[in-house]
């Protein structure tokens, strides 16, 4: 018999966990960090939209076990994790996305349509399909296993800093067995 937070991250392919301390106290540093980053010019080239959505991979330097300094990751989301069998002690640098008032602006090069579809459809799209060469063809480069998204800060509700939805795992799962099945090993 699996918890209940485990059964319905099976069921609906997410999940919201409850506050934990532990995880409290490693947002905090997170987000120390995050003001940081935000603030450095080295970073700079993480801006994207007219300044409007700061897009920071890998921009963390947590550890491979996901610790900040001394702070340990820990929580109901590795409780999660560890009973599915996913590994929690190597983590890659962890990704941080921040949008600022004007969010969605738009870049020169862009679209009306890639614009439309950031502002309408949260900019779905699925982690580790990148656009590839010049026709910026999607190409699975990073393939992930989850996603946890730790929030940094307080958002409204109706707010999307993750847009997730009920059954996509399924539904993305299926579409990418049925595109690789001609390379599969």
């Amino acid at each position: 018999m699996r918890d209940p937070l485990t059964a319905e991250f099976l069921e609906r392919g997410w999940a919201v966990l409850p506050a934990s301390p532990a995880t409290h106290a490693w947002a905090e540093v997170a987000r120390g960090i995050a003001e940081e980053r935000l603030e450095d010019p080295a970073h700079d080239t993480w801006y994207r939209h007219d300044r409007t959505w700061f897009a920071g991979v890998d921009v963390l330097p947590n550890d491979p076990d996901g610790a900040l300094g001394p702070v340990a990751l820990a929580g109901p989301a590795l409780t999660v994790l560890g009973a599915l069998g996913y590994p929690v002690t190597d983590w890659h640098a962890g990704q941080m996305s921040a949008v600022f008032p004007g969010y969605p602006g738009r870049d020169a090069e862009e679209t009306d349509a890639s614009a439309g579809f950031r502002r309408n459809r949260d900019a779905a799209h699925v982690d580790g399909l990148l656009p590839i060469g010049p026709n910026r063809r999607r190409m699975l480069r990073e393939p992930h296993a989850f996603v946890l998204g730790i929030p940094l800060s307080p958002a409204d509700k109706g707010a999307s800093p993750l847009a997730v939805w009920d059954g996509s795992h399924r539904s993305i799962g299926a579409a990418l067995c049925s595109a690789l099945a001609p390379v599969a090993e």
